[in-house]
């Protein structure tokens, strides 16, 4: 799928620290995903232990995440249009 970001928007609309919800709503990915990000150290966060409102996120860190997906898809794009 093709995303694109609007980084200074997602900054103007989004406070500085996020919880796993907004992260997931910005990135375009499952709940399950998103989990998955934060809980290998891919997406840097804090871990409250609590179970709801579990991780504090950095807006900037998810839009470095973003960033770096955005890359991976136009080189994925490429590479696949290449393929017979």
């Amino acid at each position: 799928m093709d995303y694109s970001y609007d980084f200074a928007k997602i900054k103007a609309n989004y406070p500085e620290k996020i919880g796993l919800e907004q992260m997931r709503v910005i990135c375009h990915i499952s709940k399950k995903t998103a989990r998955y990000l934060l809980t290998s150290g891919l997406v840097p966060c804090i871990d409250t232990g609590k179970k709801t409102r579990q991780y504090i996120i950095n807006t900037k860190d998810v839009i470095t995440y973003a960033q770096g997906d955005q890359r991976r898809q136009k080189a994925g794009a490429g590479s696949a249009a290449r393929q017979p």
